[in-house]
């Protein structure tokens, strides 16, 4: 927990960021947080690196975020980084300059407490739940607003509450915010619902090119630069997909990858019955998350041929995905 003095304390401007490509909780702990300190007479800029999803624009009210900075980072006395393992997946350019900037929130199990002053707790289902507790400890004024964006990254780290990071702490949490004026239903609209013809169509595609590969014991689902195109939806409708191929019961995790320009992702979901870890694989490759929840990015381009995936120029798919250690 964070203890006073508090880091921006005596500071004035600050940056409050994450990881790139921001998820709910991610935004809502960005926004939650600006919104306290703009409250506490500072000046904040609000960044999310890779712009905003169409489905959490709903969360800004008032706020502006901004995908990139006009200024350079060592104009800011603080910055801020919430729900991010490591530095690198800022991508903000020169921020390992600034470290003894930095204030890392973050409840990620392999965070590799890069800041100056660091927060990790493992133990929260979410980083807007640790913002939560720090604003309901400290007294702060929590308005409807702040309580929808806590909520968002509460239900979208847990699954609307399926996951196992999900326990009773967390659901007091939810309570609690409820009554504080979170939006539930429009939380769970745009992240779990609201999906066009368009996404339906790619979400089937996606569900039909699985394959399962038993030396792995994943079940994978891959999209080409060609596929994409002709699917014709962003990459943001994707969201959530694999957590649906997450559902086939013989599979050990599941892979949904795709690519995106000159780069290939991964999402990696597994549970935990499964007893595998896919943070540890996700971190062979640079990127991290949690034990059931990780992903990471290489350079490459996917092909099909004759039904089979292949990442130019480092071989097959498949191959990529053997064995996540077991928990």
């Amino acid at each position: 927990m964070l203890v006073k003095p508090y880091p921006w304390e005596n500071k004035e401007k600050i940056l409050i960021t994450a990881h790139a490509f921001v998820d709910p909780d991610a935004l809502g702990s960005i926004l939650t947080m600006g919104a306290f300190l703009k409250s506490n007479g500072k000046e904040v800029v609000l960044l999310a690196k890779g712009g905003l999803p169409k489905n959490l624009q709903f969360l800004l009210g008032e706020q502006q975020v901004v995908s990139d900075l006009d200024v350079p980072l060592t104009a800011f006395d603080l910055v801020i980084i919430f729900d991010c393992g490591d530095l690198a997946l800022t991508q903000i350019a020169g921020i390992e300059k600034v470290r003894e900037r930095i204030l890392n929130i973050d409840h990620h199990h392999d965070n590799a407490n890069f800041g100056q002053y660091n927060w990790v707790d493992i133990s929260y289902s979410s980083t807007t739940q640790m913002i939560y507790e720090f604003l309901k400890g400290s007294g702060a004024d929590i308005t409807g607003v702040m309580a929808t964006s806590i909520l968002a990254g509460l239900m979208g780290d847990t699954g609307s509450f399926r996951h196992a990071n999900t326990n009773a702490q967390t659901m007091r949490v939810a309570g609690e915010i409820l009554l504080k004026g979170a939006r539930r239903s429009a939380v769970a609209h745009n992240l779990f619902a609201g999906k066009t013809p368009g996404q339906l169509k790619a979400w089937s595609y996606v569900l039909e090119k699985a394959t399962f590969d038993k030396n792995s014991r994943a079940i994978i689902s891959a999209l080409t630069h060609d596929d994409i195109k002709e699917l014709g939806v962003d990459d943001e409708a994707y969201e959530g997909i694999v957590e649906i191929l997450n559902t086939f019961p013989e599979a050990s995790f599941a892979a949904f990858v795709r690519q995106r320009n000159g780069e290939v992702k991964f999402s990696l979901r597994s549970e935990e019955y499964k007893g595998v870890d896919v943070s540890a694989l996700a971190r062979k490759f640079g990127g991290g998350g949690h034990k059931l929840s990780a992903g990471f990015t290489i350079q490459g381009r996917l092909k099909r041929d004759n039904g089979n995936i292949y990442i130019e120029p480092l071989g097959s798919l498949n191959s990529k995905l053997q064995s996540p250690t077991s928990k």
